[in-house]
């Protein structure tokens, strides 16, 4: 990195003045010994913003080529918050300094240039951080691009799916198993994962239809990452962090935590060491769960459109049942996300909330729609394996299987194992430096 790990200096106060106004289209930001030029804004949240900047001083990194930088302001009023900032900046530069020397260009997550705390004249920080822009656009952004033609059957848009998919997690799984021994993300999610397309026209023209050799995938967003070492454990902090994340991506974990607190888990070991182990793998998952699904939902034709008196082979049946049981786990799992998101962001009392979910058994209908999923996933690659023994999908489905299952202890080296060699070879650059760090990790806590 070009800039010092350490915290700065108290700012002068006219630092202190320009840190609290913010961000401008057109103004000059400094952040430590760097200048950077405002141009857009990327995006917006309740204490945070990031905006699409171009550095005025520097122009590469390490000998890389730096166009565009990313500039996150996070608005920290307590102590509490001003670590948790501070802790997504370390998690980068430990990320980096993690990574085999000469392999750092193949991580695939933003990289940290230089960071400053500044006092509020208010009261409370702001921690300004300049970040390298990783390419692409959100996976839930890219997930509405219109339709492509049908491919005429149910396998047919699957296939497309099946490709994409296994490229993600060949290249985002290295990331999270790097990142293991330092951190948990905890926000794994198709709003923090990005697809870049190589060579892709104007984005008018853009669609679904994809090949998945022109696709590559970015990790962004560590602003709720915690420290993996001190959170396993029976008294880790686990039991008192605030849980996080995007809740239609949470495990059944995630939601006794968020229901009823560690005393939850009482009887389920399997969850609690879900919840202090697993929540990245999980959250992987579904977000290779819902693009699948999406793909193929979004361009298999419909039952009618089928030819009529003939019936489907029996894999075309399985795939079709895995479809029902994801849009029945995303239309209850997405209308739960949407009570508890209106509660938070009105800053209202979210136990009534709780205590209504409790009372709907959220927890066992989830647990039970993941089991479905988990059985429909498993017979479709029992079924394609039974109409073709060398079909490479099947191991996906298992995957994903395992990867959404509680009582899995899979990890993410042998995940990316599992999907075969020719998925491997797609991401060979990226896979080395997570698992040598795997390797060297020290082990984890039953």
């Amino acid at each position: 990195p070009l800039e010092a790990a350490a915290p700065p200096p108290r700012a002068e106060p006219e630092e202190e003045e320009a840190g609290a106004k913010g961000y401008v289209p057109g103004g000059e930001v400094r952040i430590g010994a760097h200048r950077f030029r405002c141009l857009s804004v990327l995006g917006r949240g309740s204490y945070s913003e990031v905006w699409r900047s171009e550095a005025l001083d520097i122009s590469t990194i390490d000998g890389e080529a730096m166009q565009e930088v990313a500039l996150k302001e996070v608005l920290c009023s307590s102590q509490g918050e001003l670590q948790q900032a501070i802790f997504e900046v370390q998690v980068l530069l430990a990320l980096e300094q993690s990574a085999p020397p000469n392999r750092v260009e193949a991580l695939r997550v933003p990289r940290c240039i230089t960071y400053k705390v500044d006092p509020c004249n208010g009261g409370g920080w702001t921690v300004r951080t300049a970040m390298t822009v990783v390419p692409g656009e959100a996976l839930d952004l890219f997930l509405r691009r219109p339709v492509p033609p049908s491919s005429g059957s149910t396998m047919g848009a699957l296939r497309r799916g099946c490709a994409l998919v296994a490229k993600m997690i060949v290249e985002i799984a290295p990331m999270l198993s790097l990142l293991e021994p330092i951190a948990w993300h905890r926000d794994v999610n198709s709003h923090n994962i990005l697809i870049h397309i190589a060579n892709e026209d104007a984005q008018s023209d853009a669609s679904l239809d994809v090949d998945a050799a022109d696709a590559s995938f970015w990790l962004i967003d560590f602003g709720l990452a915690v420290d993996s070492q001190s959170w396993v454990t029976d008294r880790g902090k686990w039991r008192t962090e605030y849980i996080g994340g995007d809740s239609r991506y949470w495990p059944p974990s995630s939601w006794i935590m968020h229901l009823l607190g560690p005393e939850g888990f009482a009887g389920r070991q399997d969850l609690c060491r879900q919840y202090q182990h697993r929540l990245d793998i999980h959250g992987l998952g579904i977000t290779a769960l819902e693009l699948l699904c999406t793909l193929a939902l979004a361009s298999a034709p419909s039952p009618s459109g089928r030819a009529s008196g003939v019936s489907p082979p029996a894999a075309e049946i399985a795939v079709d049942d895995l479809l029902e049981a994801w849009a029945r786990y995303r239309d209850d799992v997405w209308q739960w996300w949407s009570a508890v998101y209106q509660v938070f962001s009105s800053g209202g009392d979210v136990a009534p909330l709780q205590a209504q979910l409790v009372e709907e058994r959220v927890i066992e209908r989830l647990l039970q729609m993941l089991e479905n999923l988990r059985y429909s996933l498993r017979r479709c690659a029992a079924e394609l394996e039974a109409a073709d023994e060398s079909c490479p999908h099947a191991r996906l489905f298992r995957v994903i299987a395992e990867m959404l299952d509680e009582r899995s202890t899979v990890s993410l080296p042998e995940i990316v194992a599992m999907l075969g060699r020719e998925q491997q070879a797609t991401s060979a650059v990226d896979r080395a430096p997570a698992e040598e760090a795997a390797a060297a990790a020290p082990p984890r806590a039953p």
